[in-house]
């Protein structure tokens, strides 16, 4: 533990990911809320929330195989982190114009940039703490970025 919150590296990730993946669980349990106030149905949301899945999925499969390839890591992390901020912010421009086609396209980019944070962070995650176990590393992630995210959804 104590070897883990000395890694400045470490503790940059673990917030990056923290973040992102306060949004990425966020998403699923408000879209209903905020689409409704738009008018969006409930069939307009399970397009988006297909859309978001679909696209995150796909995304992650391309950048596992970019980061097989090149193992650039923090490039793909900061290129998904700065990708989500614009997508996400882009939202509220497209979210009231309701066209629920421009706002899938949104929601399909927001998941292809905040879903693959996942994988990349867990396989980042374990390069920036060799020796120790993965394990340890990515179970630490995980655990604060669940408090994290409790803590802000009371």
């Amino acid at each position: 533990m104590t070897i883990l919150k000395n890694n400045k590296n470490y503790v940059f990730l673990v917030l990056t990911f923290t973040f992102l993946y306060g949004i990425y669980t966020a998403t699923g349990a408000v879209i209903a809320f905020i689409t409704g106030y738009y008018n969006y149905t409930s069939a307009d949301n399970s397009i988006f929330a297909c859309v978001f899945i679909i696209t995150g999925v796909l995304a992650s499969f391309v950048i596992g195989v970019l980061l097989d390839k090149y193992a650039r890591y923090k490039l793909i992390l900061l290129i998904l982190a700065l990708g989500s901020i614009v997508t996400v912010g882009s939202s509220i421009f497209t979210l009231p114009t309701k066209n629920v086609f421009l706002f899938a396209v949104n929601i399909g980019f927001i998941g292809a940039t905040i879903i693959p944070i996942i994988p990349v962070s867990y396989a980042f995650s374990v390069e920036l703490t060799y020796p120790i176990p993965e394990a340890m590393s990515n179970g630490m992630m995980v655990m604060l970025s669940q408090i994290f995210g409790t803590y802000f959804d009371l």
